[in-house]
């Protein structure tokens, strides 16, 4: 029941825009290729979007069935940030990405669509969370055995007593209008891969996610 509450508005609302694209175009109006091509990109974004909302359900559902086993092998971060920034590129209209990837980033030891997930997952919700005209940070860098990664945003912030909840299944902060299990999927992620995950926020300062990943070593890890 926790879970249709959740994802039923998640669901319906890229499906709408769908239905009704799809029933402009295949009626008598007569559009110029330019307003074509933008509404079939229109289609595509939110059917990318039910994509991921179908892959946090799946991965919720490994989750509580205690099968979320990474498939580990060498990863490089840059490389998959700079892929997912790109990809969700339509979610920062009106606001700006930038990278901070440190040049000598090393390999992590980690399931690619796993950390890709979690990766997209606070892109997705810096997105929501960022005013028009911000900036959104996304920056790696290596500590010791380890390499922390973060995404950090210029919205509202999360106030103290929040900060550990919001990564709690069907938790959603004030005014959000998310599934509230991306970011529970995050930390499930992050902690099969031995790794930790936390966010560094104050009310009307913004919000940084972060999150740590172990080093892939070429002698078996």
């Amino acid at each position: 029941s926790a879970l249709l509450r959740s994802v039923s508005h998640d669901l319906r609302t890229p499906l709408a825009t769908i239905r009704a694209v799809t029933s402009d175009l295949q009626s008598d109006t007569p559009y110029d290729e330019d307003t074509r091509r933008e509404l079939l990109e229109l289609v595509a974004d939110e059917a990318e979007r039910l994509d991921r909302l179908v892959a946090n359900l799946l991965s919720l559902s490994r989750i509580e069935a205690g099968a979320l086993a990474p498939d580990r092998s060498a990863v490089a971060l840059d490389e998959l940030a700079a892929h997912a920034v790109k990809r969700l590129g339509r979610l920062f209209q009106g606001r700006r990405v930038q990278l901070d990837l440190a040049s000598d980033l090393p390999l992590v030891d980690g399931d690619y669509t796993q950390i890709e997930l979690v990766v997209s997952n606070l892109l997705e919700n810096a997105a929501r969370h960022s005013p028009d005209g911000s900036i959104v940070r996304v920056g790696a860098r290596a500590t010791g055995e380890l390499v922390e990664t973060w995404v950090e945003d210029e919205g509202s912030g999360i106030a103290p007593f929040e900060r550990e909840r919001i990564f709690e299944p069907f938790r959603r902060g004030d005014g959000s209008t998310s599934s509230g299990v991306g970011l529970a999927i995050c930390k499930a992620v992050i902690e099969a891969h031995g790794g930790t995950i936390g966010v560094d926020a104050t009310p009307g300062s913004g919000a940084r996610f972060h999150f740590t990943l172990p080093r892939w070593h070429d002698n078996g890890r």
